[in-house]
């Protein structure tokens, strides 16, 4: 199954106030990587398009 992901602009302004938020607190690189990990759990539906869903 080809499916698509996409964020919405809320989406992606959430994932900047995440951001904005750890990386004073706890440094830039954990702040990128800590975003990161989150954009690629979202992308990861891709390949588990059917988790959560009842058979």
């Amino acid at each position: 199954m080809n499916v698509r992901i996409s964020f919405s602009r809320q989406a992606i302004a959430d994932l900047q106030s995440i951001y904005d938020y750890i990386a004073p607190r706890g440094g830039q690189r954990i702040a990128r990587d800590y975003v990161a990990r989150l954009y690629a759990y979202c992308l990861d539906f891709r390949a588990f398009s059917r988790t959560g869903r009842p058979s």
